[in-house]
C-alpha cells in the first residue's frame, strides 16, 4: 500500500467512511493532458481552433459560408414575384438604352380559379425626404389579364430613378412591391 493510503487507514477513527481509492493515485495513472488540465495549465481553445481545428469543423464552416453566399446572391439577382388574384406575377424594371421598362409576367395557376380582367398599375419612385410642395411623380396604367397560361406586359416608364414601388390592383385585391432597377 502507498504511504497515503496507510496514513488514511491509521488516522481513521471508527465510524469514518473508508475510501478505497486515492485521487492522487488515480491522477498519476492519467494522461499528461488530464494531469495538466487538473492543475489548471490548459487554456481553453480559441475561436480559430474551434472553427478550423479539424477537417470536419472546417468543412462545416465552408459549407455554411457557401449556403449564406448562395442566399445572398439569390436575393440579389432573382426577380421579385407576388400573387394577385390567384395568378403568379413577376415584376422587374430594366434600364434599356437609357429608358426604364416595366416588365410584368403573369402565370396562371394550372388548376383552380384565377383573376381575368383589368389590372390597375401605379409606379412611383422611392423618395428619401420629399420637400414641401414637391411634385410626387406617379405613372398610372391599366392592363388586362386574358385567359392564357402566361402573359408578359412591357411598358416604358416616364419617371426616372433606381428604386420604385409598384402597386397592382385587381378587383378588390391590391399588392405592392419594391423593385430596384437592373441594367441590361
Amino acid at each position: 500500500m502507498p504511504d497515503t493510503e496507510k496514513n488514511n487507514m491509521e488516522s481513521r477513527t471508527p465510524g469514518d467512511p473508508v475510501f478505497y481509492y486515492s485521487r492522487e493515485r488515480r491522477l498519476s495513472h492519467a494522461s499528461p493532458f488530464v494531469q495538466d488540465m487538473n492543475e489548471g495549465k490548459i487554456k481553453r481553445p480559441g475561436l480559430a481552433i474551434s472553427f478550423f481545428g479539424n477537417k470536419s469543423n472546417l468543412v462545416l464552416f465552408v459549407t455554411l459560408l457557401v449556403i449564406l453566399a448562395s442566399f445572398g446572391l439569390s436575393f440579389r439577382f432573382v426577380e421579385r414575384g407576388m400573387s394577385l388574384g390567384g395568378n403568379t406575377l413577376t415584376v422587374a424594371i430594366n434600364r434599356e438604352e437609357g429608358l426604364l421598362i416595366l416588365n410584368i409576367t403573369k402565370n396562371a395557376p394550372r388548376r383552380g380559379e384565377a383573376y381575368l380582367g383589368a389590372v390597375e398599375i401605379a409606379v412611383y419612385p422611392v423618395l428619401t425626404a420629399p420637400q414641401e410642395g414637391e411634385i410626387f411623380p406617379v405613372f398610372v396604367n391599366r392592363i388586362f389579364f386574358g385567359p392564357v397560361a402566361a402573359e408578359t406586359f412591357r411598358m416604358p416608364l416616364p419617371v426616372d430613378g433606381t428604386d420604385f414601388f409598384v402597386t397592382l390592383k385587381a378587383g378588390e385585391e391590391q399588392r405592392s412591391i419594391r423593385v430596384n432597377v437592373t441594367e441590361r
